[in-house]
């Protein structure tokens, strides 16, 4: 089952369409400026904007999560997720005020390590962000996909810099995802975190276990130490296989969201797109790219907008932020037709991004609609500016896959 943890945040925002700027700092796949690098170059305002929003320069923090809209109400949180992308978005292009701000994100990660409830290596879900200057918490949950992902533009971010501080942090992060969330019973793998009062989520999650996977997998490319007990090789192996061998549908060719809290039974009741998308980004194989041509058929949203919705639960709308991730995956494919989906995606996002609700000319609204449910409980997206959409906006242009090593 997929826990979702990442749709509040968010002040009111007046932001304008920037309309006059200096020429890009990257082109997709390359360093030279293209005129279709402008939506790019704009989105990157965007994140730059809502990064400043409390404080600029140095100062520790995190960036909000979303912009608030008249349906979505919910002020000040940064999604540790969220900010992880937005972190890796700012490795992708690499200009020297990226790497000043994705090193910022990155040392706030590290300091809030130290002050989570127990400092064991784990960030928490979501934090509080404002002018003051500390950062709040705002959820004490740990749920493994999110701490996994801060993990992995840690571990990306000492692959730019060199600087042990990030590689240290990020082997933190494994070493709690494998003392606490690591089983050998039912489908192994890897369990789903913690909650707030820190006891075991005992559901497991395909999206999870492919999370770790690439974390395991980048820790190990940048040699860093395997957890005591174990090697980095069982531990991507552990992880692999839960995906491969006991979420797999060979029937209907995609990947089943995961298990119930013995970890034996599989749920069938969500078929998400982003276990589809990432499973390729971080495991490229015959099942994966299979996967791949299952979303495009049967998540394809609604509406004026080309792109997927997130799950087969509704698909009344377009999801930007599986719509890039996907289009990324589709890029990496290369298969016959990929490239022709890929330019319907992204020019959905781009035109989404100047003609859709809420739209300022530079983020990426999360959904085409407001209320776009994902089929897990009650979690809706909505027609919100959102710095996750926008990350993964500029990872798809720029080809570059936040689940490799960069």
């Amino acid at each position: 089952m997929r826990q979702i943890t990442r749709f509040a945040a968010l002040l009111p925002l007046t932001v304008a369409a920037c309309l006059a700027f200096g020429p890009a700092q990257a082109a997709e796949d390359g360093n030279v400026p293209t005129a279709a690098s402008v939506p790019l170059d704009n989105a990157y305002l965007f994140l730059d904007k809502m990064m400043d929003k409390y404080h600029a320069g140095s100062t520790l923090r995190l960036v909000q999560s979303y912009v608030s809209t008249p349906k979505l109400q919910i002020d000040h949180i940064a999604f540790t997720y969220d900010n992880a992308l937005v972190l890796l978005a700012y490795l992708a292009r690499g200009t020297p005020d990226d790497m000043v701000r994705a090193r910022v994100i990155g040392d706030a990660f590290i300091l809030l390590q130290s002050q989570a409830p127990v400092p064991d290596g784990r960030v928490l879900n979501s934090y509080y962000v404002s002018s003051a200057g500390k950062i709040g918490k705002d959820d004490n949950g740990a749920d493994l996909g999110n701490v996994a992902w801060a993990g992995l533009a840690l571990a990306q971010l000492y692959r730019k810099t060199n600087d042990a501080k990030y590689l240290d942090a990020a082997t933190s992060i494994a070493d709690w995802a494998v003392k606490n969330t690591y089983t050998t019973k039912g489908f192994g793998g890897f369990l789903g975190g913690w909650t707030a009062k820190r006891t075991a989520i005992k559901w497991s999650s395909a999206e999870y276990n492919i999370d770790v996977n690439a974390l395991f997998t980048i820790l190990d490319a940048a040699g860093a130490a395997a957890p005591a007990g174990h090697t980095w090789a069982q531990l991507e192996a552990a992880s692999s296989n839960y995906v491969q061998l006991h979420m797999w549908n060979a029937a209907g060719k995609y990947y089943w969201t995961g298990a119930d809290t013995s970890n034996s039974v599989v749920n069938k009741s969500l078929l998400p797109e982003d276990v589809q998308s990432w499973g390729y980004l971080a495991m490229p194989n015959a099942h994966s790219a299979a996967s791949l041509t299952w979303s495009t058929t049967a998540l394809k949203g609604d509406g004026p907008y080309a792109g997927l919705s997130f799950s087969a639960s509704d698909t009344s709308g377009v999801w930007f932020e599986g719509t890039a991730q996907t289009a990324l995956a589709l890029k990496r494919r290369n298969q016959t037709g990929d490239a022709t989906l890929v330019a319907q995606y992204l020019a959905s996002i781009e035109s989404a991004q100047v003609n859709g609700p809420h739209a300022d000319g530079q983020g990426i609204i999360a959904a085409s609609k407001d209320g776009l449910s994902t089929g897990d409980g009650s979690d809706k997206y909505f027609s919100a500016l959102h710095i996750g959409a926008t990350a993964w906006y500029a990872l798809a242009k720029q080809n570059k896959n936040p689940l490799a090593p960069m």
